[in-house]
């Protein structure tokens, strides 16, 4: 039996995770940041959020009365997130799900 497009993905990712913050990302997710704007009180629902990078500056810009959401196939890259998150003490919330069927992923706030 092959593996499924789903599990290649995650395990292509899973590699790439401990090295992930450590490449051209952090200085795309300030970019996209920049551009996105976030203010004060905003919601932002990260796909792909990977290692949490865009979520974390999200965080900063929506401040506590806030909401961050980010969404991932890739457990290794959510094990990074939410380890840097426990590291923090930032409040974005980090879930597995396969982005391209958010249904049952529970957004609602």
């Amino acid at each position: 039996m092959f593996p499924s497009q789903t599990s290649i993905i995650q395990s292509i990712y899973d590699e790439r995770s401990p090295n992930y913050d450590t490449s051209h990302h952090g200085a795309l997710a300030e970019a996209y940041i920049r551009t996105a704007a976030p203010r004060e009180g905003e919601s932002v629902l990260d796909l792909a959020c990977g290692t949490g990078l865009v979520s974390f500056l999200a965080e900063q810009a929506v401040g506590r009365s806030g909401l961050v959401v980010g969404v991932d196939i890739s457990p290794g890259m959510l094990d990074v997130a939410r380890h840097k998150a426990q590291q923090t003490g930032s409040n974005v919330t980090f879930l597995q799900h396969d982005i391209s069927d958010l249904s049952g992923v529970g957004l609602e706030r």
